[in-house]
């Protein structure tokens, strides 16, 4: 697998795999995005300093995306992983994870990356256990 800084080129296709039902229903806003806010959102990631955000390739081929966002602290960042949902139980978020790691090292001050995810997305919570990733937060929710 090969990384590399998201560019124009990859706009439409996280669109396609973002607005999956099976990837969304796991995202922190469950519904499809509109274009036109993917547009304003991708534009505002491109030119954005503290976004270190990468496309990964297999055989020239697409098969996900890693983000780390920098925060308040310059040393911490929020990562955020899609893979492809053809591409699913092959193991390579977990590839995409460490490659995406080594790159974020060299290229900021980064030392701790934070994950939020959604108690039902198990397949994330058994990558981020797999990365070392350790638990410090339970949030509760309820609708009223």
């Amino acid at each position: 697998m090969e990384l590399r800084r998201i560019n124009e080129s990859d706009k439409l296709i996280i669109l396609e795999w973002r607005n999956d039902p099976r990837v969304y229903k796991y995202a922190l806003n469950p519904h499809p995005v509109r274009l036109e806010d993917h547009e304003n959102w991708f534009a505002k990631v491109l030119k954005n300093e503290k976004c270190f955000f990468y496309m990964g390739l297999v055989d020239g081929k697409k098969i996900g995306t890693v983000r780390y966002d920098i925060g308040e602290l310059e040393n911490e960042a929020e990562v955020s992983i899609s893979i492809a949902p053809d591409f699913w139980g092959q193991g390579y978020a977990f590839e995409l994870m460490e490659k995406g790691e080594v790159l974020l090292k060299k290229e900021s001050m980064v030392k701790v990356i934070n994950a939020t995810v959604l108690n039902e997305n198990t397949a994330s919570m058994k990558l981020f256990t797999k990365s070392l990733f350790q638990p410090v937060l339970t949030k509760f929710k309820k609708e009223i």
